[in-house]
């Protein structure tokens, strides 16, 4: 079972034992979103202007796929 606790520093458990992940904010916000929303689908578009509000959409996207990049990586180890 994965916990996922994001109040104060995110922290992350496996089968109750400590799992180390590490992401940028912006990615565990991203990642805190989806897991919390995992019942309904959402577009990029809407999580790059959650997450990135003020950017340009191009920006925000560009940004939003770099995250989720780092978010497949820091799951691996």
């Amino acid at each position: 079972m994965l916990t996922i606790r994001l109040f104060g520093h995110a922290r992350f458990e496996l089968d109750e034992a400590a799992w180390p992940f590490r992401a940028p904010s912006k990615a565990i916000a991203v990642l805190g979103y989806l897991a919390t929303h995992h019942d309904v689908p959402v577009s990029r578009n809407f999580l790059a202007e959650l997450i990135w509000p003020d950017d340009e959409p191009e920006d925000g996207r560009g940004k939003l796929r770099r995250h989720l990049h780092v978010l497949v990586g820091a799951g691996r180890g």
